[in-house]
C-alpha cells in the first residue's frame, strides 16, 4: 500500500520477449513507513530512481490536522536524494506522512507514516568500521554491473550513509554518495537500471562511510579502508595473530589483510609486519652464512 503505488516500471524488452523492469520514482524513505518514536527534529530523506523528480510533488503531511507542514525542500544533488527540513520541530507523539503528488496533482501516495516520539536527538551514531569489500563485476543478457559489495560491523534502524570513495589516498578526487542503510551490507556502483557512482567502481582505491541518523546527526566517518584489504579485526586475521603465520601466503592484493591503515603510525607495525620482516633478516643472515662456508 505504501510507497509500493508509485513504483512505475520501465520495461525493456529483449527478442525473447523477457523484459527487465526498472524502478521509477521515489522507492526509498527515511523515516521507514510505520517506525515509531522518531525525534521530533527529524529531517525525512526520499531516495528517487533517477534524477527527474520535483521537489514540489512532495508534502509532509501532519495527520491529526491532515493539514501540510511548513517545510523546506532539498534536492541534495547526490544519487537523487531529497531532504525534507521542517521550518520548526514537529509535535510530540503525532503521527506525520510523507505524501507524493503525481506531476499533474491529481493523485497523492503515501509513501512513509512515522510517529514521534517526544525528545530532540542531537547525538551522533555511533562510528562504525568497513569490515570488507568484495567487487562485483558481470555481465548478463540485460548488459554488465560493476559493484562494490560492502559490509559493515555495525547497523541502526533509519539511518542512512555516506560514502566516499577514491582513486586517491588522499580523498582529493573523491565522490559522495548517500546510500540508503537496511542493514550491514549495501552495494555502490553501476547496476543495470541505474548507478549511484559515477566514478569506475574497479579504480576505487580507497573508502570512508559515516552514518546519518533520522535527525541528520552523522557519525564521526570510519578509518579510510583500502579497497582489496579485509578488516584487521577479521576472524582470520585474529587467529593468524595467535598462530603467528606469516604473510607470505596472503600477497595477493585482493586477499592480503589491512594491517596499516591509512593515518596510523608507520612504526607500529602488526606482529605479522614484524614477523615477517624477522624471518626476512634470518634468510640474509643464512645465506651470508652458505657464502662464507
Amino acid at each position: 500500500m505504501f510507497g509500493s503505488a508509485l513504483l512505475f516500471l520501465v520495461s525493456m524488452f529483449s527478442s525473447s520477449a523477457q523484459a527487465l523492469s526498472c524502478l521509477y520514482g521515489p522507492y526509498k524513505f527515511i523515516p521507514k513507513d510505520n517506525t515509531k518514536n522518531i525525534p521530533i527534529n527529524a529531517k525525512p530523506h526520499i531516495w528517487y530512481a533517477t534524477e527527474e523528480f520535483e521537489e514540489s510533488t512532495v508534502i509532509l503531511r501532519n495527520d491529526k490536522t491532515n493539514k501540510p507542514v511548513a517545510t523546506r525542500y532539498t534536492n541534495t544533488g547526490i544519487n537523487a536524494v531529497l531532504r525534507i527540513e521542517p521550518d520548526e520541530n514537529l509535535l510530540q507523539n503525532t503521527s506525520y506522512s510523507i505524501i507524493q503528488k503525481s506531476d499533474d496533482g491529481s493523485k497523492k501516495y503515501t509513501l512513509s507514516t512515522f510517529t514521534t516520539g517526544s525528545d530532540v536527538d542531537t547525538i551522533p551514531p555511533a562510528t562504525t568500521n568497513v569490515a570488507s569489500i568484495q567487487k562485483n563485476h558481470k555481465k548478463n543478457a540485460w548488459g554488465s554491473w560493476k559493484n562494490l559489495e560492502i559490509a559493515l560491523d555495525s547497523y541502526e534502524e533509519n539511518t542512512f550513509y555516506k560514502v566516499e570513495v577514491s582513486e586517491r589516498k588522499d580523498f582529493s578526487d573523491s565522490e559522495l554518495s548517500y546510500i540508503f542503510a537496511s542493514g550491514k551490507t549495501f552495494s555502490i556502483g553501476r547496476k543495470l537500471c541505474y548507478s549511484n557512482l559515477s566514478m569506475d567502481p574497479s579504480k576505487a582505491k580507497w573508502i570512508k562511510v559515516s552514518v546519518i541518523d533520522a535527525a541528520g546527526n552523522m557519525s564521526s566517518e570510519t578509518k579510510p579502508f583500502e579497497i582489496g584489504c579485509r578488516s584487521t579485526s577479521h576472524p582470520i586475521h585474529m587467529l593468524l595473530t595467535i598462530l603467528s603465520v606469516p604473510l607470505i601466503a596472503f600477497r595477493h592484493r585482493d586477499k592480503r589483510l589491512c594491517t596499516q591503515p591509512m593515518g596510523s603510525s608507520s612504526n607500529k607495525g602488526s606482529f605479522f609486519t614484524a614477523a615477517s620482516h624477522q624471518g626476512s633478516r634470518r634468510n640474509k643472515e643464512r645465506r651470508s652464512r652458505n657464502k662464507g662456508d
